[in-house]
């Protein structure tokens, strides 16, 4: 008797009912496994709407943001022309702020987009790691400390060394042939 069943049982037995327990339990399970898919159903729809809300958020950010700049020039023009006709100290800190706010939105529309093209950089990096197959790509720099001729001098030793590698191959070569 399952865990379910037996609370049940103890259950009716203590408040003296004599309900069918088998099939309350039995639809119990039932219920219970629906609820369960139900619930992992809901999950994913959940992800889905975060992914979702994070693309339009990020897309109302930036709307948003360039409402309020325009909105801000718009005043400042408007208040400009106020001041010309009519010039007050009040309206010159208003424009000031306004100014400040269109800087300021402007200033945020632009690390917005900046935040955009880094996650895109950084989604093309993640992307070539891998097709790479999680190899790294691995750069060899090598230095050399001294002068320029000692340089040349180890360049032409490694050359002739190659060279002389090459007659000892073919001389072998050579000889395995007239062995023949």
């Amino acid at each position: 008797m399952s865990n379910n069943k037996r609370a049940h049982k103890q259950l009716s037995d203590a408040l003296e009912i004599d309900p069918d327990t088998e099939t309350g339990v039995e639809e119990e399970e039932d219920n219970a496994a629906e609820l369960m898919a139900r619930l992992s159903k809901f999950k994913e729809m959940k992800e889905d709407a975060k992914k979702a809300a994070a693309e339009n958020d990020n897309d109302f950010i930036k709307e948003t943001l360039r409402e309020l700049a325009l909105m801000g020039l718009h005043a400042g023009r408007v208040l400009e022309d106020e001041i010309e006709v009519n010039a007050k100290g009040r309206d010159v800190e208003c424009l000031a702020g306004i100014m400040n706010a269109t800087r300021d939105a402007l200033k945020k529309l632009q690390d917005v987009d900046l935040d955009d093209k880094k996650m895109t950089i950084e989604e093309k990096k993640l992307a070539i790691r891998q097709s790479s197959n999680g190899k790294p790509n691995l750069t060899q720099n090598n230095m050399f400390v001294g002068s320029h001729n000692d340089m040349l001098k180890a360049m032409r030793d490694i050359k002739k060394l190659d060279e002389s590698n090459e007659n000892n191959i073919i001389d072998v070569e050579s000889e395995n042939i007239d062995a023949d």
